[in-house]
């Protein structure tokens, strides 16, 4: 008899373990009563404990061994399963007209779909300059004198002392 190595020894005393019902359930308390140990020192945390640096690490890593773990699975069941027997009746080829009608169909909706595009584009463009233009006309129209002009305007031509001026310039603009 050769000797085993130390895996085979391992899994073999794992199977002995997992065949006793009771040795089974002894060793999965201990092992939930160390996780909690563990936890309760910090030696292991929670996810929602970890920053986000952290999290996106251990994530990464749970994909990785999520993808291995299914790339070893379909390996297994590749080698299990015997190969596909081809299909009885297989689905009909499509006939070359019908694929010459299918290719034109497919360039017309593009066509038409880029068309669509453009006008699109060239609508929010046309959108846009109405709107500049229509606020140009409001802000024309709006009465925005200075209070300078203002108080020109209202006096006009009358004559009035420059104190009097000063006066009504800080009536109309209290400065705070």
């Amino acid at each position: 008899m050769s000797r085993l190595s130390a895996a085979e020894k391992q899994r073999q005393y794992r199977a002995r373990r997992n065949a006793d019902p009771e040795k089974r359930a002894a060793y999965l308390q201990k092992h939930r009563e160390t996780w909690q140990e563990n936890k309760q020192r910090g030696k292991v945390k929670a996810v929602k404990d970890l920053s986000e640096r952290e999290k996106r690490r251990k994530r990464a890593y749970w994909r990785k061994a999520q993808r291995q773990t299914r790339e070893r699975k379909k390996v297994i069941e590749s080698q299990f399963t015997p190969p596909q027997s081809p299909e009885v009746n297989p689905q009909p080829q499509m006939s070359r007209q019908r694929s010459a009608g299918r290719k034109k169909v497919k360039r017309r909706e593009s066509n038409l779909y880029r068309e669509i595009q453009a006008l699109k584009e060239s609508l929010n463009k046309q959108k846009r300059k109405t709107e500049k233009y229509r606020k140009r006309l409001t802000r024309l129209h709006q009465n925005s004198e200075s209070p300078r002009s203002k108080t020109r305007r209202l006096l006009g031509r009358v004559p009035v002392s420059r104190e009097m001026k000063t006066v009504a310039s800080q009536l109309e603009n209290p400065k705070l």
